[in-house]
């Protein structure tokens, strides 16, 4: 059996990846692969390596109740999830998703290391990069679709993410001979004739198998055009308010129309904004 470990990182793809495991992994396993992002994996599976200490500060964040006992029953039940499956369906490829697991301290990468090695030696790594100002761009937006918030985030995403640092960290622990990178343009097939970041995991999942015997079910698309447009807005408006602070009183009503706005465009008017540039691999000391 081979471990195929998609980390992430935040803001690139993820979520409609652990989507489309969830709608075929049924298929999936048809062709000897066991998806585990489903039935809440993804949020539960990272409690196998992180510390204490850091779980216990992100349920306050979250302001979430949590305690020692509560991390124990989480790492339990995915412990549980991954052996009882392995055990069930007994895989050529065992595929886990979690966009967390980029964000590991050294000492987890080592407990996630050990942790696999114990399942099987042959692991592979697929980390998605996404360029800094799409990145951004996402984390802006879905500011104002979750909160109404017009305020940047531009500053603690570039601080947060820094997908160099991130890899040297992984290859120091799983060797670097192990990490596959993904650069996607775009995340959906049908704009600019450019794979999908769903296309590019099925290429590696697959390699040498045929898949025309396949018949996938693609998530629902998001309205990119909206989004960007909601952007421009909040962004003319922050501007805008360096300007005239007075016109900060205006700040959250905006949030509330855009909100309205997303509402009103609705899945027949879904627009294509085509992702241009290159993104370099900051793979290289």
């Amino acid at each position: 059996m081979k471990c195929i470990i998609h980390l992430g990182p935040p803001k690139t793809g993820s979520t409609s990846i652990q989507a489309f495991i969830r709608l075929n992994k049924e298929t999936l396993r048809e062709h000897g692969i066991l998806a585990l992002a489903s039935n809440g994996m993804p949020e539960k599976l990272p409690y196998l390596f992180k510390n204490d200490k850091a779980l216990l500060k992100r349920f306050r964040r979250q302001r979430l109740a949590g305690d020692k006992k509560k991390i124990d029953r989480y790492r339990r039940e995915a412990d549980r999830h991954i052996k009882n499956n392995i055990a069930k369906h007994d895989p050529d490829i065992l595929f886990l998703s979690s966009e967390m697991f980029a964000l590991l301290m050294d000492s987890e990468l080592v407990r996630m290391k050990n942790y696999i090695t114990a399942l099987t030696p042959d692991i592979e790594l697929v980390f998605y990069l996404r360029r800094p100002d799409f990145r951004v761009t996402s984390g802006y937006k879905n500011k104002v679709k979750n909160r109404g918030e017009t305020n940047p985030v531009e500053s603690s995403y570039k601080n947060i993410f820094d997908d160099g640092k991130t890899i040297k960290r992984l290859g120091k622990v799983f060797g670097r001979e192990n990490i596959t990178p993904v650069i996607c343009e775009d995340s959906h097939p049908d704009r600019a004739n450019t794979d999908s970041h769903i296309d590019a995991l099925l290429k590696i999942l697959f390699r040498d198998k045929d898949m025309s015997g396949c018949d996938f079910i693609l998530p629902e698309r998001r309205n990119t055009a909206w989004d960007y447009k909601a952007i421009y807005f909040m962004r003319a408006f922050n501007r805008m308010v360096t300007e005239h602070p007075d016109y900060e009183k205006y700040r959250a009503p905006l949030g509330g129309l855009l909100e309205k706005y997303a509402a009103s465009v609705g899945p027949a008017n879904r627009g294509a904004v085509t992702h241009s540039g290159n993104v370099d691999w900051p793979y290289d000391d």
